[in-house]
């Protein structure tokens, strides 16, 4: 796939490291390849180079996907990877709601692509013992240790209560790492002669103005509230936060959240939020979007191509982070760069060093065999040259590169999702953090409203939330108590917003339930699993 080229070099590779003898580094069976029981000590970490490919024979190893996947064609990044490593994967599908089952009957593939929950790390990991611990064989994996000292939070993503680690993080750092968003369609505000809204009271004025720029229809049809919780106190997050001192709190029982409800209870009882906003499906929200009744949001907006604009052009933006009476920063909810990523291995897998060393590959942001392209970049863009390229010298604009055929059927993000990777977000994505893309598109109208209205203004240090690890008595409140107050607070918000409730006078009521559904030993849990975080 790779072309002649690859192919001259790959067999260079193989001959030279057949003349050395040293075919990868590890500890080798009569055939080359590594044995199941290697030691981790094998071989230390200041004498072990990578060297490609990782096996003389073929390797053919099994790999789960978690989803709704066809894989009746296969991706072109595991191929591609496949000719560097000649480590071959078979694929196998397991439905969401059966993976309890599927991991219960030990009937298990060498890797899990994507990332397992929590809870299944802990029983199958933690106290199983099923899952390998990655901190065994890091020799193995340079890049990711280099992942590892240039993101601090790298590691505490990963690294389970007893300290080992049993999936592979994900490192996503570019102009689209934003969690707080607020699209609007530049053309519609335009055209009913409305000004970009700066604070809450003018985004409230604007609203009034599109409503009746179109007969009636609500120009807002979700509860964008990660973005606009924010203008309404010192909190970013509206759920668990560090208050500053380094305590936890729950912010949806403060003030803030409540004048947040009260906004939005506004916007709804005056017809600005669509009245059935609870209920919207995709793709109602998306032909709303693109007939330029919803005006400001997310979903639908962000889909929004060409076609849906009269100019031909997408005139997409983003809304700048708004103040108001109660709080005049502009700062909203930040990024966490580093996330859980996946790429647990089985712990009885014949292949557990050549497999550290295939998924390191992913941490590389330098191609590891000249000529082959083969990085980091594989599993989010392709191939250099190939996929995408660079559109300058500085490195701060790049082209992405649809087949000619495929360019009136296909979207770039379609294309790669279709042919190239599956879902999962893989390995360390960070050499387009100054980087927004040239190709025309809804793309680039995203990024570049990312870059000057959103990413500015991120806070800088974003609290771990669903990244904290739990103890199984600390989960077992989580299930308990928290998943009960989770669903009421969920309830309740929806009959806030609508008026089913009144904020003014059932708030109080509000605030003890919560508390009676045991708030403090919930802030307890999260609290002694931020302080683990942080230590």
């Amino acid at each position: 796939m790779i072309g002649k080229k690859f192919a001259l070099l790959l067999a260079c590779v193989v001959i030279a490291v057949s003349v050395c003898g040293c075919n990868n580094n590890s500890p080798s069976s009569e055939n080359g390849v590594s044995s199941a029981k290697s030691s981790s000590s094998a071989v230390s970490q200041e004498t072990f180079t990578p060297s490609y490919p990782i096996s003389k024979e073929k390797i053919t190893v099994k790999g789960a996907l978690i989803g709704e996947y066809n894989i009746t064609e296969p991706r072109l990044s595991w191929e591609t990877l496949e000719e560097v490593t000649n480590i071959h994967v078979d694929w196998e599908v397991i439905d969401k709601d059966a993976i309890a089952v599927f991991l219960a009957s030990n009937n298990w593939p060498d890797f899990f692509e994507e990332s397992l929950d929590n809870t299944y790390l802990a029983d199958y990991g933690v106290t199983g013992g099923k899952f390998v611990n990655y901190q065994n064989y890091l020799q193995y994996m340079p890049n990711l240790q280099q992942a590892f000292a240039d993101y601090s939070d790298a590691i505490k993503v990963v690294k389970e209560t007893n300290g080992e680690i049993y999936q592979l993080p994900y490192i996503g750092n570019d102009c689209t790492a934003v969690t707080a968003r607020m699209y609007y369609r530049e053309d519609t505000l335009k055209n009913a002669g409305c000004e970009v809204p700066a604070t809450a009271d003018e985004f409230h004025d604007v609203l009034v103005k599109l409503k009746a720029y179109n007969n009636g229809a609500a120009p807002l049809a979700e509860d964008r509230e990660q973005f606009l919780w924010a203008s309404f106190g010192t909190g970013k997050n509206p759920d668990f936060e560090d208050d500053g001192t380094g305590k936890v709190v729950f912010n949806r029982v403060s003030d803030q959240y409540k004048l947040y409800l009260q906004y939005m209870n506004r916007l709804y009882s005056e017809g600005l939020l669509h009245q059935e906003y609870l209920t919207l499906d995709a793709s109602t929200k998306l032909s709303l979007a693109q007939e330029g009744l919803t005006v400001f949001g997310h979903d639908g907006l962000a889909a929004l191509s060409e076609d849906a604009f009269s100019s031909g052009k997408v005139e997409l933006n983003q809304l700048a982070p708004l103040t108001s009476s109660y709080d005049d920063t502009r700062v909203v909810m930040g990024w966490r760069y580093c996330q859980p990523g996946g790429l647990s291995i089985n712990s009885s897998s014949q292949y557990i060093p050549e497999l550290c060393r295939m998924f390191d590959i992913m941490y590389s942001n330098k191609e590891v065999v000249s000529g082959t392209d083969v990085y980091s970049m594989l599993f989010h863009y392709g191939l250099e040259g190939t996929t995408w390229k660079w559109a300058n010298s500085e490195h701060t604009q790049y082209e992405l590169i649809l087949p000619k055929e495929l360019e009136e059927v296909k979207s770039f993000g379609t294309y790669m999702t279709d042919s190239w990777y599956y879902g999962g977000a893989l390995g360390r994505f960070d050499l387009f953090a100054n980087a927004t893309t040239s190709t025309e598109g809804n793309n680039k109208a995203r990024q570049q409203g990312f870059v000057k209205n959103l990413i500015p203004y991120q806070e800088k240090v974003a609290f771990p939330g669903n990244y904290l690890k739990f103890t199984e008595e600390e989960q077992a409140i989580i299930d308990d108590a928290y998943t009960t107050i989770s669903s009421y607070v969920t309830e309740m918000k929806g009959k806030f917003i609508t008026g089913v409730a009144s904020i003014d006078t059932e708030w109080d009521n509000y605030i003890n339930q919560i508390n009676q559904m045991g708030l403090d030993e919930v802030l307890a849990a999260y609290q002694a699993a931020y302080d683990r975080w942080n230590a």
